[in-house]
């Protein structure tokens, strides 16, 4: 159990670096797109668990063929971290009404939250973890300062408690910014239509400038609550200025 542990600590921060130089390449700017505040994603820590789990019952089954056990492990990897991420961008969405990822744009993709492509990628990178990065990984928990793996674990645990606090208060914000525009589109029943673009457009940047605070919210100048109650007078303030 303790080495499961520190397995999934080592494996969030590998995945949470792996996501930064990912997101470094292509947009070419440093951001923290994960769901702590730390340098650690978690979804990344379940994930490699249960590939390196999955490698090691089929290693211990009665199948001789290895070739056809690679294909299994193939077969079950690609599913297990298509249904992991879809479950985690589910859960995230209905808790915090927000989606860390969106994969609509994509063919053959499952409400946003899967697509084809990227669960090809996870497959890819799994035979990659258990071959190339699992028997590094093992080496550092083997021979880790339990100590200080259990002191990461407690900093995850705060960080954890810390961001979800934090991330309720922005639902709240953007839940009143959303209910407002949809009863404004109510209300001037005589334009509705222009008043529903209008109101489309305010939902639009509402959601924009939320996507906005939940990747940056853990940044200084995001930390003093007046900033909550800007976000949300930002929009309606300047409808009735103009």
């Amino acid at each position: 159990m303790e080495k499961i542990l520190f397995f999934l600590i080592v494996y969030s921060f590998l995945g949470w670096s792996f996501e930064m130089i990912y997101n470094i390449i292509k947009s070419g700017k440093i951001r923290n797109t994960g769901f702590l505040l730390g340098p650690f994603s978690p979804i990344y820590g379940f994930g490699a668990l249960g590939i390196v789990y999955i490698d090691y019952l089929f290693k211990n089954i009665s199948i001789e063929n290895t070739f056809v056990i690679g294909i299994l492990v193939l077969i079950i990897s690609f599913l297990y971290t298509t249904v992991l991420e879809y479950i985690t961008g589910f859960l995230l969405y209905k808790i915090f009404k927000i989606k860390w990822w969106d994969y609509t744009d994509f063919k053959y993709n499952i409400k946003g939250y899967v697509c084809l492509r990227y669960s090809l990628y996870w497959t890819i990178l799994s035979i990659f973890l258990l071959y190339g990065i699992h028997p590094f990984v093992i080496n550092i928990v083997e021979n880790g300062n339990k100590i200080i793996f259990y002191l990461i674990f407690i900093l995850i645990i705060i960080d954890f408690v810390y961001t979800v606090i934090k991330l309720y208060s922005f639902k709240n914000i953007i839940e009143f910014v959303l209910d407002e525009a949809d009863r404004k589109i109510s209300v001037f029943k005589f334009k509705r239509k222009k008043i529903k673009k209008e109101m489309e457009v305010v939902k639009t940047e509402a959601i924009k400038n939320y996507k906005r605070f939940i990747v940056n919210f853990h940044k200084s100048e995001y930390k003093n609550s007046n900033i909550l109650e800007k976000l949300r007078d930002d929009f309606f303030d300047k409808k009735k200025k103009k």
